[in-house]
């Protein structure tokens, strides 16, 4: 193998393959960012161990020198969204912070984002730090987000790791990530890396521009079928299996659907073709389980065509970018700026109109927003909010989630199936009347239809309410059960709040019944205190007649157990003292002798009334009929 002076050996992969590095510098402008979304983060212990992932063998010497970087590439440089080095007890104090501020919350949902970003120019860790921090300034620390940055310098390229809180106390919503804000990221980090006299781009393709980002369906590709099958996607043995199409212009195509695309077309290698994606639509599909459930996919069309494609003979050389590559970088900007502003106009909206007193930091931001904003688009916004804040427009849109969900799931009614799936070919999102207008009539009365949605929330804070009700009064709660149960099916508006109403009253009956099954428990160890193994062990059949048909849990059927042992046990020690009881009952009624004075009497009683007593107390406890214990009586 001849080795340039200008290549160099490197390794790759596991196996530790060689390769040859080119070290030519590359062209103006040739070299692209790189910006990516690792992963999302649910609940604390997950969270804890990102953030002691991205901050191992972090530096907490502010005079650092970039020597000492090269020399040991395991340290890490750690920074907030303020850019401050942060030092171990630093980041313990945030990871604890988070992780209460996320119980607190309740929340289940996404509460950290891994990002991370990636230069093959930047090779110093400090100024990488600095650019990306500069750079997420301007998004994510202007919106008030917090995050903390993790310079990694143990690869071949130098990287950043971010970790965001995805719930922002100031807009008091969580992070929006799209592939507008994806872009964006981008083109900031780009724009911060030129600053600093890096040759850093962030393109997107030219067929993208003017179109909504990521919409592929519909477009056309021309060329000359090299090859196509069956393989993992992407080529990559974890993946499931697909079908490709390798084009002789070097790029492939995947998707289930055009296996049968190619069959109808008769196309083979060799044969001129036009491919068009038709976009998504629902098919049937059987899972592991052999249940059936409904996916998207795309749909293809596969064509051979009649004139053969016209091919310059030109010698493949690698692309270099011209001047429509920049106007396509500006049209690009363009579009992602609009949605920045679009997101912003929304913040604002919904801050001024639900936020009554804010504080200082929201103030600030409300201002600096209304700076920032066009006119037409804030306009634009509030007419939106005005919509999407009214009650009727909310529950129809919960109501075509709902059903989109159930659909997916497969667990809803063939005539509502239709609606949702007639909703997902035909609209969007910016046509959500048009969706709504589907499952609702256009002449639907609209003040019944709120009077209803009032008296169905109304069910609902009632239903609610019910564990407060079960420490006031636990006496109602049966009867106020009952009532509900009745009243759900007249009360809901829609299928989807009858189930949700359901669901909860659902979850409170199962409460109750077990605050119940913990009345009775205890109870019977009262009577168990008070020696009344009789009445123990009738509560005790109650709890079994009520347990009957329920599932019942292993905890349960253990307490039950034990008490049932101490009945048993209870009942015999009792029998066992009433018999002496009653053996020393007797003997001291021997001691009666008509010649006995009146003093003598009584305190001969006095002995037996205790006895007397305690055997009254023992045969009601076991449900025996009382004997004829004999007393003294003294006169007086």
């Amino acid at each position: 193998m001849l080795i340039r002076p200008e290549d160099e050996l490197a390794t790759w992969g596991k196996a530790q393959s060689l390769y040859l590095k080119d070290k030519k510098q590359r062209t103006e402008f040739s070299s692209e960012v790189v910006f990516k979304v690792a992963s999302h983060i649910k609940g604390k212990q997950s969270g804890a161990r990102l953030i002691n992932y991205v901050t191992r063998n972090h530096h907490e010497n502010k005079t650092l020198q970039l020597s000492d970087l090269y020399r040991d590439k395991s340290q890490v440089i750690v920074c907030d969204e303020l850019n401050n080095r942060l030092s171990h007890d630093h980041i313990e104090t945030v990871k604890a912070a988070w992780g209460r501020e996320f119980i607190e919350r309740g929340d289940t949902g996404r509460v950290l984002s891994h990002l991370i970003f990636s230069s093959d120019k930047i090779k110093d860790p400090l100024e990488m730090s600095r650019i990306v921090n500069e750079s997420l300034a301007k998004t994510l620390g202007k919106d008030g987000f917090r995050y903390i940055t993790a310079v990694h310098n143990d690869t071949d390229k130098l990287h950043c790791h971010v970790v965001v809180n995805t719930y922002n106390e100031i807009l008091q919503r969580k992070l929006h990530m799209s592939k507008e804000w994806t872009h964006l990221q981008r083109m900031n980090f780009a724009d911060t890396a030129q600053k600093y006299g890096y040759k850093h781009v962030a393109t997107m393709k030219k067929w993208r521009v003017g179109k909504t980002i990521g919409d592929e369906s519909g477009e056309v590709k021309s060329a000359n079928v090299a090859e196509f099958g069956e393989a993992p996607y992407q080529f990559d043995r974890t993946q499931k299996s697909s079908y490709y199409i390798k084009l002789d212009d070097g790029s492939v195509i995947w998707g289930k659907g055009l296996k049968a695309a190619i069959e109808k077309s008769g196309a083979k290698v060799g044969d001129d073709i036009s491919i068009k994606n038709k976009g998504a639509s629902l098919v049937s599909i059987k899972d592991k389980n052999g249940r059936e459930a409904t996916i998207k996919r795309n749909e293809w069309e596969v064509q051979k065509l009649a004139k053969p494609l016209k091919r310059k003979l030109v010698k493949a050389k690698k692309p270099e970018y011209s001047s429509k590559d920049f106007e396509v970088v500006k049209n690009s900007r363009k579009i992602v700026s609009e949605y920045a502003l679009q997101q912003k106009a929304k913040d604002f909206v919904r801050l001024e109109a639900e936020i009554k007193q804010p504080n200082t930091e929201q103030i600030a931001l409300l201002e600096a927003y209304k700076k920032e904003i066009p006119q037409k688009i804030l306009t634009q916004a509030r007419a939106a909010y005005k919509i999407e804040s009214d009650p009727l427009y909310q529950s129809k849109l919960k109501q075509v989630r709902f059903l989109e969900s159930q659909h997916k799931k497969g667990l809803w009614k063939e005539t509502l199936t239709h609606k949702a799936l007639e909703l997902e070919r035909s609209t969007t999102n910016k046509e959500l009347k048009a969706r709504l207008d589907l499952l609702f009539p256009k002449d639907v009365n609209k003040k019944a239809l709120r009077q209803s949605f009032a008296v169905q929330q109304k069910t609902q804070a009632q239903i609610q309410a019910i564990p407060l009700l079960r420490k006031l009064n636990p006496e109602k709660v049966p009867l106020l059960i009952k009532q509900l149960e009745k009243e759900i099916p007249n009360v809901a508006i829609s299928d989807k709040y009858k189930v949700q109403l359901q669901k909860g009253l659902a979850k409170q009956t199962q409460a109750e019944f077990h605050s119940q099954l913990e009345r009775r428990i205890a109870t019977i160890r009262q009577h168990l205190t008070h020696d009344k193994p009789l009445s123990a062990n009738q509560e005790l059949s109650k709890v079994y007649a009520a347990l009957k048909g329920q599932p019942r849990q292993a905890e349960i059927s253990k307490t039950l157990t034990e008490l049932r042992t101490q009945i048993s046990v209870k009942r015999k020690a009792l029998t066992s003292e009433l018999s002496q009881l009653r053996v020393t009952n007797k003997d001291l009624a021997k001691g009666f002798a008509s010649t006995m004075t009146a003093k003598e009497r009584l305190a001969l009683n006095r002995q037996i009334d205790p006895v007397a007593k305690r055997i009254n107390q023992i045969e009601t406890g076991l449900g025996f009929k009382h004997s004829q214990t004999q007393t003294i009586k003294h006169s007086r």
